[in-house]
């Protein structure tokens, strides 16, 4: 079972996907999700360009003595008249952003908090600002699991990556595989966005055996 952001479902032979609005500005959302079985897992990938450390001192939320600070309309007013056209940014467009990762993020964690399921993941960078925003703004806490996706494809780059959980995973963490370091200079976001096929198996197993343990525990 799969969640996203409109209404509409997606049937196929081997799974069903439920598009939804998990934005904050959705006040039926739980109502809906309870409408499901209630979940045993809770696998969560929220949109990581809004927490994205890349564009450097252009991006918007900025973390300053460990307090989030924003750049206002002023700075980008300023900002765009010393860059090129290039890497001129848009006020509104980084606002959009920062509400989208803010409003995802925050009702990803009150999703968690409501079901409450044996088990949660949530992925982004390791760089990520959201992991910041969990633990100060939120007050939610959870494992670091550390990894590099070319440790799973050599196709992928290295892209340092946390699986943020209340478990623990044995993950590959293996520096020295490089992976392949032109893999962002083709491809579309989604097709940059993608997380491997082998380490997504590998956690799905080890969230397998944890639940397995469970219930012969009980």
């Amino acid at each position: 079972m799969h969640l996203g952001l409109q209404n509409k479902v997606i049937k196929s032979p081997n799974a069903s996907y439920i598009k939804i609005d998990l934005s904050l500005n959705n006040p039926n959302l739980l109502e809906k999700l309870e409408q499901l079985p209630a979940p045993d897992i809770i696998l969560a990938s929220p949109p990581c360009e809004s927490w994205s450390v890349a564009d450097g001192h252009s991006r918007q939320i900025n973390l300053v003595d460990n307090e989030f600070k924003l750049n206002n309309y002023s700075f980008y007013q300023m900002y765009n008249k010393i860059m090129k056209p290039k890497r001129q940014r848009s006020f509104i467009q980084k606002q959009t952003k920062r509400i989208l990762g803010e409003s995802t993020i925050t009702q990803t964690i009150n999703i968690i908090q409501h079901f409450k399921p044996k088990i949660w993941i949530i992925e982004n960078p390791r760089n990520s600002l959201m992991w910041n925003y969990i633990e100060s703004f939120l007050g939610f806490n959870g494992i670091k699991n550390k990894t590099y996706y070319s440790n799973y494809d050599l196709n992928f780059s290295q892209k340092p990556t946390i699986f943020y959980s209340n478990i623990e995973l044995n993950l590959k963490y293996d520096f020295s595989i490089k992976g392949n370091k032109n893999f962002y200079n083709s491809g579309n976001y989604e097709s940059r966005s993608k997380i491997p096929k082998d380490l997504i198996i590998d956690i799905i197993k080890q969230c397998q055996n944890k639940l397995e343990n469970y219930e012969s525990s009980k």
